[in-house]
């Protein structure tokens, strides 16, 4: 974890790169997360233009002990329990009506400029899509 004199290295405005990342279904044509770590707790903002044009805003304020909180705009997760793994990895498991639909490993790389998430869409026990998407922290 951070020092309370120094961010969290997963604290920052993160840009997909797409030339960098992998997807087993058609890739979103933007995606940009903020992302805000003070202690154990998360606040997220993702805004993705899905590969339709569709525009999605998923939101969420969590902790980082395990318990399910509530997950808004997204339309495959209801809630999200997150856990820190060390200081470079986050774990996370969506759910919609208690039942798993995300599986999600997020790392940060030592440096703090590259976010690497990994995922699985679940439809009970089968994978439906999954991917490897890499993000770099913007400047701004």
């Amino acid at each position: 974890m951070a020092s309370p004199a120094e961010p969290d290295l997963f604290t920052g405005l993160w840009v997909l790169c797409p030339e960098r990342s992998m997807f087993s279904t058609a890739a979103p044509r933007s995606w940009i997360q903020r992302i805000q770590i003070n202690g154990d707790e998360v606040s997220a903002r993702e805004e993705i233009v899905r590969a339709d044009g569709g525009p999605l805003v998923v939101t969420v304020q969590a902790r980082l002990d395990g318990s399910d909180y509530p997950v808004h705009g997204s339309p495959i997760g209801a809630t999200i329990a997150y856990r820190r793994i060390d200081r470079y990895t986050i774990s996370g498991v969506q759910k919609k009506n208690g039942v798993v639909t995300v599986r999600e490993t997020v790392t940060v790389s030592p440096d703090g400029r590259r976010v690497t998430q990994r995922f699985s869409i679940l439809n009970g026990d089968r994978d439906v899509a999954n991917g490897v998407a890499v993000f770099e922290k913007s400047g701004s």
